[in-house]
């Protein structure tokens, strides 16, 4: 009888009031905030998260879909992009309850957009988003004499802007590639202690997933070229140096990655999300994935989603704050 009546009665609740929340809450809230919103800690980068097709709806096999544009642009600057949306199923039929996609639009949109800003990205700021604190201890295992001139356990802070050019990823079923350049500032005991530039960082890899095990490879992962531009506190270190440094660590850590994925990974949690049975596949223009639903991994959906929303308001409130603060300076001249 529970599993006849009262399971599908709780079913038939639960589903009603995402009905209502998309409805009342969701649609309502695009109405009165928008669907645009500026980034101040993604170098001002403006996100467009506008509804299209059927919107956020409940399809007719009870399914709560929802597509979003997902373009990033720079609000001071008139150019279109010269991307294009990639055509992608909302989602797979037959699935995971719980399916998603990203496509190499959103990506490149907000590469494209982060360099044209040409304004610092404050790395530190966005680590601590995932309660993250990069110290001395953990930048040494990159660049060991950051230990031998600060000592251990101080913190670090973080920061970058691109360079040169703007950063492209390509997604195709057989490969993934990112390629950029960088320019990376490290502060130590509230001063500088390195700043780096790098031309043409090069990722090419895959991984994909069935049944919750992680399996693929990295096959190239270059650092890049070492800027012109270079200064450091640490003596003897020089550009050249320091790239050759970066390249031998990361050829050492990718091929350790390379040997477990070969094994294969599975992940148990994600952001707070329990993993179970993730599906990951890799297409022309965008990867989808979808994992089963328990208990568990609604609870990390949810508070991933509220937290969403607090950070949502908060941006809010600081676009609002300076748009007072710009309107009142203004009435002043």
């Amino acid at each position: 009888m529970f599993k006849s009546t009262i399971i599908p009665l709780v079913v038939e609740q639960v589903q009603a009031q995402i009905g209502t929340m998309v409805d009342t809450t969701i649609n309502q809230d695009l109405v009165v905030y928008g669907s645009q919103e500026t980034i101040p800690y993604l170098a001002g980068v403006t996100g467009d998260y506008a509804q299209y097709g059927a919107g956020a709806t409940m399809t007719a096999d009870k399914t709560f879909e929802m597509s979003v544009l997902g373009y990033f642009f720079n609000k001071n600057v008139a150019t279109p992009s010269k991307y294009t949306p990639v055509a992608m199923p909302t989602r797979i039929a037959g699935g995971e309850a719980a399916q998603g996609s990203l496509s190499e639009y959103t990506v490149n949109t907000l590469l494209e957009a982060g360099f044209s800003t040409g304004n610092t990205l404050d790395i530190t700021y966005l680590l601590s988003k995932l309660n993250v604190t990069v110290t001395t201890d953990n930048l040494g295992v990159l660049i060991p004499e950051i230990l031998t001139k600060y000592g251990k356990g101080k913190a670090i802070g973080l920061s970058g802007k691109f360079i040169t050019k703007e950063g492209k990823v390509t997604m195709t079923p057989s490969n993934n590639e990112i390629i950029t350049s960088l320019g990376v500032t490290v502060t130590i005991d509230g001063a500088e202690a390195i700043y780096y530039e790098s031309n043409n960082l090069n990722a090419i890899g895959q991984v994909s997933s069935v049944k919750g095990v992680l399996h693929g490879a990295l096959s190239t992962a270059n650092i890049g070229t070492a800027g012109s531009t270079f200064r450091s506190t640490i003596t003897g270190m020089t550009a050249a140096s320091l790239q050759a440094e970066l390249q031998k660590v990361t050829d050492t850590n990718v091929a350790i990655l390379n040997a477990l994925l070969k094994t294969g990974v599975v992940i148990p949690t994600f952001l707070g999300i329990k993993i179970d049975g993730l599906n990951l596949q890799c297409n022309q223009g965008y990867v989808n994935g979808g994992i089963n639903v328990t208990p568990a991994t609604w609870i990390g959906i949810s508070d991933l989603m509220i937290a969403t929303a607090n950070e949502l308001r908060y941006i809010r409130k600081l676009n609002r704050n300076e748009e007072i603060n710009a309107a009142y300076y203004s009435a002043r001249q």
